[in-house]
């Protein structure tokens, strides 16, 4: 059997002693003073140290097969890095295994640990030294990065990273263990110097200058200081650009809650860094509600006082620092009091920014509580160092279309958006509110209507508008992000809208399409989870749709000549929910191709699973 092989780099000069996987041995040197030592890293991956050769060898390749001596039969091997340096040869000993077991523990849990601890609180992944397991260990992130209690698993394949610098080499035990009552759910034991693959993580060290550091996950780090009638904070987070920092007081004193809590959103544009002080009075981007500004609102637009003093800011090694000072007690109404008696209750968040620099939906929260005491008399620091690994990016959902020159109508409903790498970030480039239409059962599909024909949308959107989450009038425009309330006035007037607005006397856009609120949501899943999801299809499954009665709003468009070729539906109030419609002259046969047609039969799938919904009949 032929071995498949990929060389991870060459490196030249770098010191042994540092742990490169099983080391198979020394090239063998015929010509062109070729050496280097060679190790495996996994079963696909080879590793050249102190590699040399002169560089004038004809036709000259890394080169493996499975024969006893290097020979013609075999096949060129590509490499991950290239110095101008090409081949070498060394026999592969048949009897030793490539390494099986990863820097990253997989295969965690077994059978026998579901149940026993779900729901008990305070249990997590744990490391440490000595003969068994005990209170005196580290917590290790979660396979997504977390720090929280443990969810419920079943029968799953997982892969942990350990924090920071840890090792394997430095650790006996993995336990499944309840902090709280010093239980161990579940632990094997480390072998002695196992056979493992050097970890590719990128260890990225963070020291901060602040006393006290908590790791809130394992790209998010907070530190801070009390002085007299200040408190300075600094958020170090592994954030990319056009994404943001949260943190602040939650709105509850008892548990996490963002009603009502006060935050600061911090990020770098440019050549600035920001650490913005925001209210927030619904689970929604800021939007007016009958004339008041609701949702995640800056202080500054509400007629509050922005609190927030930027001290310094920095974005070095991928890791981006942002280091701001308030007072303890504010003058604003709306601000809350970092205590400095007793427990407070904080939330945190990491996400990405709109194209207006406002904070979309975050993709990294919090399922419960984070308790801290921020007036510990000792200083406290649970920090440790930034690790950067190369993951392979999930391949995102499908892109339904809807072409069917016989369908004249659609039904537009509300869901979730979906995980960033998989749904509505992935599908358009754009950030998320966490919702999106639905039409006819699919998540945002670009669908195709012909000029000259008149084309009807029942609309489900929410009529409310007290609700500054789940009030969505549906609109049709020549740009793709909607929330056409949001806009200044100046900025309205840039935007063609060709459906769903009627203008006043005086020139002010009104929505006229909203119609009852037919809503899906998750089903008892966690929607930080999305992206496990591999098709929309089994993501759609996981979802329950409810809807208030009523009549739908009906929209009717005539696209004419005057229309542009790709026009956008989207939600009056909020931004980046919906997606395409291409305006056509005619269906030709390019537009009736196979993957066209088969998206569409998903469709009329999703509208028979969907037909015992009052809206459908």
């Amino acid at each position: 059997m032929k071995l498949c092989l990929a060389f991870l780099s060459l490196l030249l000069g770098v010191s042994s002693e540092k742990y490169r996987g099983k080391y198979v041995g020394k090239l063998n040197s015929y010509h062109h003073q070729v050496s280097g030592d060679v190790y495996a890293v996994d079963a696909y991956t080879l590793l050249i140290t102190g590699f040399n050769y002169d560089g004038n060898g004809p036709d000259t390749f890394f080169w493996a097969g499975a024969s006893n001596r290097p020979g013609p039969q075999g096949f060129i091997v590509s490499i991950a890095s290239f110095d101008g340096t090409r081949n070498g040869s060394s026999n592969l000993p048949k009897d030793d295994a490539p390494p099986h077991f990863t820097n990253h523990v997989k295969r965690l849990l077994n059978d026998k640990l579901h149940g026993r601890w779900i729901g008990r609180g305070n249990t997590y992944f744990w490391v440490g030294v000595g003969p068994q397991p005990s209170s005196k260990g580290f917590k290790v992130p979660d396979e997504y990065g977390y720090l929280e209690p443990l969810r419920l698993y079943n029968s799953e394949t997982i892969t942990l990273q350990l924090p920071g610098d840890l090792t394997v080499f430095d650790l006996d035990w993995l336990s499944i263990y309840n902090v709280e009552t010093k239980e161990n759910f579940g632990s094997v034991i480390l072998p002695d110097n196992p056979n493992v693959p050097p970890s590719l993580a990128k260890i990225i060290p963070h020291k901060s200058t602040l006393p006290n550091c908590i790791q809130l996950h394992k790209d998010l780090q907070v530190s801070w200081e009390i002085f007299g009638p200040q408190i300075t904070i600094q958020l170090a987070g592994q954030i990319n650009d056009n994404s943001y920092m949260s943190f602040g007081l939650s709105g509850s004193s008892e548990k996490a809650q963002m009603l009502g809590s006060d935050v600061a959103i911090a990020f770098i544009d440019g050549h600035r860094g920001y650490a913005l002080d925001y209210n927030i009075t619904a689970n929604s981007p800021c939007v007016k509600v009958l004339g008041q500004y609701k949702g995640v609102c800056r202080d500054d637009l509400i007629g509050a006082i922005d609190n927030n003093q930027l001290h310094t800011f920095a974005r070095e090694d991928e890791i981006t620092y942002i280091t701001y000072r308030r007072t303890l007690i504010s003058s604003d109404a709306g601000d809350k009091e970092f205590k400095t008696e007793g427990v407070s209750q904080v939330i945190w968040a990491l996400g990405r920014l709109d194209a207006n620099n406002e904070p979309a939906f975050h993709d990294i929260y919090p399922r419960g509580s984070t308790p801290i005491e921020l007036g510990r008399k000792e200083p406290y620091n649970t920090c440790y160092s930034f690790t950067k690994t190369q993951s392979e990016p999930k391949e995102r959902w499908e892109r339904p279309k809807i072409i069917d020159k016989s369908l004249r109508t659609f039904t537009a409903t509300l869901g979730p958006s979906g995980g960033g790498q998989r749904g509505y970030p992935a599908i358009t480039g754009m950030s998320s509110n966490g919702l999106a239409w639905y039409l006819n059962g699919l998540l945002i599909p670009e669908i195709w209507m012909k000029r000259g024909f008149t084309y009807a949308f029942r609309i489900f959107g929410g009529n409310n508008p007290h609700s500054a989450e789940f009030y969505n009038p549906f609109i049709i425009t020549d740009e793709p992000h909607g929330g056409v309330e949001r806009l200044s006035e100046a900025a309205q007037k840039q935007i063609r809208v060709l459906g769903g607005v009627q203008y006043t006397l005086r020139g002010q856009p009104r929505p006229t399409s909203a119609g009852p609120l037919c809503l899906a949501r998750h089903k008892g899943v966690d929607r930080r989870l999305d992206d496990d999801f591999p098709t929309f299809r089994k993501f759609n499954k996981s979802l329950h749709v409810t809807c208030e009665s009523g009549d739908p709003a009906i929209l009717e468009v005539t696209p004419n000549s005057s229309w542009p070729d790709t026009v956008y539906y989207n939600s009056y109030t909020h931004s980046n929910m919906g997606w395409k419609i291409h305006i056509i002259d005619s269906f030709s046969a390019s537009y009736s191709s196979s993957p066209q047609l088969t998206s569409f039969m998903f469709c009329a799938f999703q509208l028979i699973a969907l037909s015992t919904i009052p809206f459908i009949i």
